[in-house]
């Protein structure tokens, strides 16, 4: 394990020069030990980008070295971006939170004969409560990777179709299947392809420049990761990219964060309209084995109180692992990627060195 000479209290003071050479001392000893290729980092100072950079390679065998830029897929971060859209859509008065998602649908529907799809609203498939199956969104090579919504949806893919299997309102069970059923109804209402949709309405307004929910099949083989034995991954498209397709680097991902965080005229920081929806959404609690004291809002983690709240999502796809967290009243943020599966020994501790350089207490990280 590698051991943080962590920071004193005071660091925070010291800004953001101060935790980028800490980092710089980290960053590179947690890929050695773990033996993780690369990594790259987006970190936000008073509501603003401080820092974006690579560490590592690309692919060690060719010496590419990561960069700010170096395009990633970022897993289940994607259904925080997700969020933002859809959220989007209500604030414009196209869609209710409280409304049956299967009123908007026409190309494909949720079993009518089952009761319990008029209890299926747009607010639950946010926040995994609406009692849907599929906790991971299917991924095919690229060669099979052709299917459309609707075929993915109806199990045409894997097998499995996206169904009601528990009561919806009762309880929360992680759903990418939900997310896919999201992605549809964007398309439906705004009649755009859902990545269309993202770029006019999220990735445009926040400078999203190098962002694609569908990225091109040379682009998906450039930006492979590794197994956890360190093995090249064969390259893949996520089936159901709302949920877990969404393909980005950490100079987008600054710039996306940015958008938490509203900087009045004497410099002041806080939450920005959404993040405030986000923070005020409701939650239930996360249903995972081992892990205790997590909620779930709106397309993201909710947790602590006052201004120790902190928005998050982690994300974890064949090859990569990431993570984001937001601080909306401390004026912090931080996005993580690492491409291997072994990633999570690289992000943790430095989740851990940020919450400790501004005295942030993490949310269970699962």
């Amino acid at each position: 394990m590698w051991l943080l000479i962590g920071p004193t209290l005071a660091a925070a003071q010291e800004g953001p020069d101060r935790f980028r050479t800490m980092l710089d001392s980290v960053a590179p000893g947690l890929l050695a030990e773990h033996e993780v290729a690369g990594l790259v980092i987006a970190y936000l100072h008073d509501g603003v980008p401080a820092l974006t950079t690579g560490y590592g390679f690309v692919d060690p065998s060719s010496g590419q070295a990561m960069t700010a830029s170096t395009p990633l897929n970022v897993a289940s971060l994607s259904k925080a971006v997700t969020a933002w859209g859809v959220l989007g859509l209500v604030a414009d008065g196209d869609l209710a939170l409280g409304q049956p998602v299967n009123e908007r649908l026409t190309r494909w529907r949720l079993s009518e004969s089952d009761d319990r799809s008029r209890q299926v609203t747009i607010g639950r498939l946010l926040s995994h409560t609406a009692g849907l199956n599929v906790p991971s969104v299917p991924m095919v090579p690229l060669n099979q990777s052709n299917m459309t919504l609707e075929a993915t949806l109806s199990g045409e893919v894997d097998g499995t179709a996206v169904a009601i299997v528990q009561e919806p309102g009762a309880s929360w069970q992680y759903s990418g299947g939900g997310y896919t059923v999201l992605e549809l109804l964007v398309e439906e209402v705004s009649g755009q392809r859902f990545d269309d949709f993202m770029r006019a309405t999220v990735f445009g307004p926040n400078l999203m420049t190098a962002s694609t929910f569908s990225p091109t099949d040379d682009e998906i083989r450039a930006t492979m990761g590794t197994d956890s034995n360190g093995n090249s991954i064969a390259p893949y498209r996520v089936m159901g990219a709302a949920a877990g397709g969404l393909m980005t680097d950490a100079v987008d991902m600054s710039h996306f964060l940015s958008g938490y965080f509203d900087i009045a005229d004497g410099g002041t920081t806080g939450p920005s309209e959404m993040a405030t929806q986000l923070l005020r959404a409701p939650t239930a609690r996360v249903t995972i084995q081992g892990v205790e004291n997590a909620f779930y809002g709106y397309g993201h983690g909710v947790s602590g109180q006052g201004s120790e709240q902190t928005l998050y999502h982690s994300g974890g796809n064949p090859g990569v692992v990431a993570y984001l967290i937001v601080a909306p009243y401390r004026g912090t943020a931080l996005f993580l990627a690492a491409n291997s599966d072994r990633g999570a020994g690289v992000l943790i501790p430095l989740l851990e060195l940020w919450a400790d350089f501004h005295r942030i207490r993490l949310p269970p990280i699962y």
